[in-house]
Protein backbone atom coordinates (compact mmCIF):
# COMPACT_ATOMS: atom_id res chain seq x y z
CA UNK A 1 0.00 0.00 0.00
CA UNK A 2 1.15 3.65 -0.84
CA UNK A 3 2.80 5.33 2.22
CA UNK A 4 0.22 8.22 2.82
CA UNK A 5 2.33 11.36 4.30
CA UNK A 6 1.49 13.63 7.01
CA UNK A 7 1.11 17.12 6.47
CA UNK A 8 4.50 18.42 7.23
CA UNK A 9 5.90 15.59 5.36
CA UNK A 10 3.44 16.98 2.18
CA UNK A 11 5.20 20.43 2.54
CA UNK A 12 8.87 18.84 2.10
CA UNK A 13 7.52 16.70 -0.43
CA UNK A 14 6.35 19.53 -2.48
CA UNK A 15 8.76 22.26 -2.29
CA UNK A 16 11.83 19.37 -3.45
CA UNK A 17 9.44 18.86 -6.18
CA UNK A 18 9.41 21.94 -7.40
CA UNK A 19 12.94 22.42 -7.15
CA UNK A 20 13.42 18.97 -9.38
CA UNK A 21 10.79 20.31 -12.00
CA UNK A 22 12.12 23.89 -11.93
CA UNK A 23 15.70 22.28 -12.19
CA UNK A 24 16.85 24.27 -9.01
CA UNK A 25 16.01 27.29 -11.12
CA UNK A 26 15.02 30.82 -8.99
CA UNK A 27 12.76 32.28 -11.49
CA UNK A 28 10.71 29.47 -13.21
CA UNK A 29 7.60 29.44 -11.73
CA UNK A 30 5.00 26.36 -11.71
CA UNK A 31 1.66 25.10 -10.80
CA UNK A 32 2.04 23.58 -7.42
CA UNK A 33 -1.19 21.19 -8.08
CA UNK A 34 0.54 19.90 -11.41
CA UNK A 35 3.58 19.30 -9.56
CA UNK A 36 2.07 17.56 -6.78
CA UNK A 37 0.96 15.50 -9.20
CA UNK A 38 4.32 14.00 -9.41
CA UNK A 39 4.41 12.63 -5.66
CA UNK A 40 3.67 9.34 -5.58
CA UNK A 41 2.75 8.76 -1.83
CA UNK A 42 -1.29 9.45 -0.59
CA UNK A 43 -2.01 12.84 0.27
CA UNK A 44 -5.11 15.05 0.35
CA UNK A 45 -5.54 17.26 -2.68
CA UNK A 46 -7.32 20.06 -0.12
CA UNK A 47 -3.41 20.85 0.82
CA UNK A 48 -1.68 21.62 -2.37
CA UNK A 49 -2.47 25.34 -2.00
CA UNK A 50 -2.67 25.46 1.82
CA UNK A 51 0.94 24.43 1.42
CA UNK A 52 2.25 26.73 -1.18
CA UNK A 53 0.81 29.65 0.63
CA UNK A 54 2.63 28.76 3.84
CA UNK A 55 5.95 27.76 1.89
CA UNK A 56 5.72 31.54 0.57
CA UNK A 57 4.81 32.75 3.66
CA UNK A 58 8.10 31.05 5.19
CA UNK A 59 10.09 32.39 2.49
CA UNK A 60 10.81 29.38 0.73
CA UNK A 61 8.26 30.53 -2.19
CA UNK A 62 7.29 33.34 -4.09
CA UNK A 63 3.85 33.46 -6.19
CA UNK A 64 0.28 33.62 -5.67
CA UNK A 65 -2.49 31.79 -6.05
CA UNK A 66 -5.59 32.13 -8.46
CA UNK A 67 -9.02 32.29 -7.31
CA UNK A 68 -10.02 29.90 -10.44
CA UNK A 69 -7.44 27.38 -8.37
CA UNK A 70 -4.03 26.42 -8.64
CA UNK A 71 -1.22 28.95 -8.80
CA UNK A 72 2.08 30.41 -9.94
CA UNK A 73 4.96 30.39 -7.53
CA UNK A 74 8.83 29.81 -8.13
CA UNK A 75 11.49 28.96 -5.57
CA UNK A 76 13.32 31.55 -3.44
CA UNK A 77 16.88 31.10 -2.17
CA UNK A 78 15.95 29.92 0.80
CA UNK A 79 13.56 27.54 -0.46
CA UNK A 80 16.50 26.09 -2.67
CA UNK A 81 18.81 25.30 0.47
CA UNK A 82 16.03 23.52 2.03
CA UNK A 83 15.26 21.44 -0.93
CA UNK A 84 18.99 20.67 -0.95
CA UNK A 85 19.01 19.84 2.63
CA UNK A 86 15.40 17.51 2.27
CA UNK A 87 17.26 15.46 -0.43
CA UNK A 88 19.94 15.01 2.12
CA UNK A 89 17.59 13.85 4.35
CA UNK A 90 16.53 11.10 1.90
CA UNK A 91 19.96 10.29 1.53
CA UNK A 92 19.84 11.67 -2.26
CA UNK A 93 21.54 14.82 -3.88
CA UNK A 94 19.22 17.27 -5.21
CA UNK A 95 20.91 17.43 -8.41
CA UNK A 96 21.28 14.00 -9.24
CA UNK A 97 17.32 13.53 -8.72
CA UNK A 98 17.08 16.84 -11.26
CA UNK A 99 19.82 15.10 -13.44
CA UNK A 100 17.30 11.98 -13.14
CA UNK A 101 14.43 14.22 -13.89
CA UNK A 102 15.76 15.56 -17.28
CA UNK A 103 17.19 12.57 -18.86
CA UNK A 104 16.00 11.58 -21.96
CA UNK A 105 15.80 7.98 -23.92
CA UNK A 106 18.36 7.60 -26.99
CA UNK A 107 15.99 6.48 -29.87
CA UNK A 108 17.27 5.73 -33.46
CA UNK A 109 16.45 7.54 -36.97
CA UNK A 110 13.79 5.20 -36.91
CA UNK A 111 12.41 6.48 -33.60
CA UNK A 112 13.41 2.84 -31.91
CA UNK A 113 14.44 3.61 -27.81
CA UNK A 114 17.71 2.14 -28.49
CA UNK A 115 19.06 -0.61 -25.44
CA UNK A 116 22.15 -1.45 -23.94
CA UNK A 117 22.72 -5.67 -23.79
CA UNK A 118 20.44 -6.00 -20.87
CA UNK A 119 17.28 -4.68 -22.43
CA UNK A 120 17.38 -1.12 -20.05
CA UNK A 121 16.85 2.14 -22.27
CA UNK A 122 19.71 3.93 -23.07
CA UNK A 123 19.67 7.86 -21.71
CA UNK A 124 20.89 10.71 -21.74
CA UNK A 125 21.10 13.20 -18.77
CA UNK A 126 20.34 16.87 -20.28
CA UNK A 127 22.02 19.56 -18.42
CA UNK A 128 19.25 21.99 -18.16
CA UNK A 129 22.07 24.75 -17.31
CA UNK A 130 24.15 24.59 -20.21
CA UNK A 131 22.04 23.50 -22.83
CA UNK A 132 24.06 24.11 -25.73
CA UNK A 133 22.82 24.33 -30.10
CA UNK A 134 22.76 21.64 -31.45
CA UNK A 135 25.94 21.26 -33.78
CA UNK A 136 25.00 18.33 -36.20
CA UNK A 137 27.55 16.05 -37.84
CA UNK A 138 27.41 13.62 -40.64
CA UNK A 139 28.47 10.18 -40.04
CA UNK A 140 30.68 8.37 -42.71
CA UNK A 141 30.67 5.39 -41.51
CA UNK A 142 32.80 3.64 -44.23
CA UNK A 143 35.26 6.20 -43.92
CA UNK A 144 38.67 5.07 -42.08
CA UNK A 145 38.71 7.78 -39.66
CA UNK A 146 35.02 6.63 -38.67
CA UNK A 147 36.27 3.05 -38.73
CA UNK A 148 39.22 3.87 -36.23
CA UNK A 149 37.24 5.95 -33.50
CA UNK A 150 34.31 3.06 -33.89
CA UNK A 151 36.82 -0.08 -33.60
CA UNK A 152 38.64 1.57 -30.33
CA UNK A 153 35.53 2.42 -28.75
CA UNK A 154 34.18 -0.98 -29.03
CA UNK A 155 37.51 -2.98 -27.77
CA UNK A 156 37.39 -0.53 -24.80
CA UNK A 157 33.76 -0.72 -23.93
CA UNK A 158 34.42 -4.87 -23.71
CA UNK A 159 37.63 -4.22 -21.96
CA UNK A 160 35.47 -1.87 -19.35
CA UNK A 161 32.70 -4.14 -18.97
CA UNK A 162 34.83 -7.53 -18.14
CA UNK A 163 36.45 -5.54 -15.22
CA UNK A 164 34.96 -6.62 -12.63
CA UNK A 165 36.67 -5.35 -9.47
CA UNK A 166 36.19 -1.78 -11.37
CA UNK A 167 32.35 -2.23 -11.62
CA UNK A 168 32.09 -3.52 -8.47
CA UNK A 169 33.14 -0.09 -7.02
CA UNK A 170 29.92 1.10 -7.12
CA UNK A 171 26.55 2.34 -9.24
CA UNK A 172 28.94 5.03 -10.86
CA UNK A 173 30.74 2.86 -12.66
CA UNK A 174 27.30 1.06 -14.10
CA UNK A 175 26.08 4.51 -15.03
CA UNK A 176 29.44 5.65 -16.77
CA UNK A 177 29.79 2.32 -18.88
CA UNK A 178 26.21 3.09 -20.15
CA UNK A 179 26.79 6.40 -21.18
CA UNK A 180 29.45 5.09 -23.37
CA UNK A 181 26.79 2.70 -24.97
CA UNK A 182 24.66 5.24 -25.39
CA UNK A 183 27.49 7.27 -27.00
CA UNK A 184 28.44 4.29 -28.99
CA UNK A 185 24.50 4.16 -30.36
CA UNK A 186 24.47 7.58 -31.07
CA UNK A 187 27.63 6.96 -33.79
CA UNK A 188 25.38 4.30 -35.39
CA UNK A 189 22.98 6.97 -36.85
CA UNK A 190 23.52 8.96 -39.74
CA UNK A 191 23.51 12.21 -38.40
CA UNK A 192 24.35 12.92 -34.62
CA UNK A 193 24.76 16.35 -32.64
CA UNK A 194 28.19 16.35 -31.89
CA UNK A 195 28.05 18.41 -28.22
CA UNK A 196 25.96 15.14 -26.83
CA UNK A 197 28.44 13.37 -28.11
CA UNK A 198 30.88 14.91 -26.05
CA UNK A 199 28.61 15.14 -23.05
CA UNK A 200 28.00 11.32 -23.39
CA UNK A 201 31.83 9.97 -23.95
CA UNK A 202 34.37 12.45 -22.68
CA UNK A 203 33.38 12.52 -18.75
CA UNK A 204 32.93 8.90 -18.91
CA UNK A 205 36.32 7.97 -20.69
CA UNK A 206 37.92 10.45 -18.63
CA UNK A 207 36.17 8.85 -15.51
CA UNK A 208 37.41 5.31 -16.52
CA UNK A 209 40.83 6.36 -17.72
CA UNK A 210 41.39 7.48 -13.87
CA UNK A 211 39.89 5.01 -12.08
CA UNK A 212 40.79 1.77 -14.21
CA UNK A 213 43.97 -0.08 -12.21
CA UNK A 214 45.63 -1.21 -15.35
CA UNK A 215 48.17 1.18 -16.99
CA UNK A 216 48.11 0.42 -20.39
CA UNK A 217 44.15 0.33 -20.23
CA UNK A 218 43.86 3.89 -19.17
CA UNK A 219 46.48 4.99 -21.64
CA UNK A 220 44.45 3.42 -24.33
CA UNK A 221 41.73 5.33 -23.02
CA UNK A 222 43.82 8.36 -23.44
CA UNK A 223 44.12 7.42 -26.62
CA UNK A 224 40.70 6.96 -27.36
CA UNK A 225 39.36 10.36 -26.39
CA UNK A 226 42.23 12.11 -28.41
CA UNK A 227 40.63 10.01 -31.59
CA UNK A 228 37.24 10.99 -30.60
CA UNK A 229 38.35 14.94 -30.03
CA UNK A 230 40.36 14.79 -33.56
CA UNK A 231 37.24 12.89 -35.33
CA UNK A 232 34.64 15.33 -33.72
CA UNK A 233 37.30 18.47 -35.00
CA UNK A 234 36.87 17.68 -38.28
CA UNK A 235 33.36 17.28 -38.42
CA UNK A 236 32.33 20.55 -36.33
Amino acid sequence: MTQRLSYREFKDELLLSIAISTSGETNKFVNPEEVASRIQERYSPTWVMSAATELRDTGYLTGQTFLSGGGSYALLGAGLERAEEIAGEKATDLYELIDEANAVPLADERGNILTDEHGNSLLAQIDPWKLEAPQVIQIDHVSPDFKSLDRALRDQIEILRGDNSLLAEGAEAGQRLAELEAGKALLRADQADASLIKRLLIPSLTWFSKKVGDETVSTAIQALIGILLAWLGTKI
